[in-house]
């Protein structure tokens, strides 16, 4: 029996190390209700009880949509749908963010009414669309048939590339 008690904390020891040796996990096995085991940061760190509503929260978060009616449109680093909406026709200079800004965040850019016009797609500083320092969409003239693009930002190639 002695020898059992001076063995037992050795064998809970070695059960904690080969545990955290073969990638398991680390944390309570009681959690509080309505939770997850997780890690909602985006830098390495230690697992944590995420709550249902908060997990749900991260997951459906609403698609950032904007409307504008202006010639001249400066899209910010959090856009993904951009819908352009002018009165009358012209062209469209639409300016770009640091592909480094987006987080792997797809953009797409369309004319709603027809009357954007040529729409001039420009990169941020030495950033590129597909190996190019600008990009230009022609528009249907017609409602619902205007020009559209859509962006993925990839920063090994350090530039947009067009879908």
């Amino acid at each position: 029996m002695k020898r059992l008690l001076v063995a037992l904390p050795w064998l809970i020891l070695a059960t904690a190390v080969v545990a955290q040796s073969t990638g398991v996990p680390y944390f309570p096995q009681v959690l509080p209700a309505r939770t997850v085991v997780g890690r909602l940061a985006t830098t390495p760190g230690p697992t944590e009880a995420i709550p249902f509503a908060t997990l749900s929260t991260s997951l459906s978060s609403a698609v950032n949509f904007r409307v504008v009616t202006t010639a001249s449109v400066t899209i910010t680093s959090t856009d993904q749908i951009v819908a352009i909406k002018k009165a009358s026709p012209s062209t469209t200079a639409i300016a770009l963010p640091a592909v480094s800004t987006r987080g792997g965040l797809a953009l797409k850019v369309f004319d709603w009414a027809g009357n954007a016009g040529d729409m001039t797609f420009t990169p941020s500083g030495s950033d590129k669309i597909m190996g190019v320092s600008s990009w230009i969409v022609g528009s249907g003239g017609v409602a619902g048939l205007g020009g559209a693009l859509d962006l993925y930002p990839d920063t090994t190639l350090g530039g947009w590339v067009v879908k």
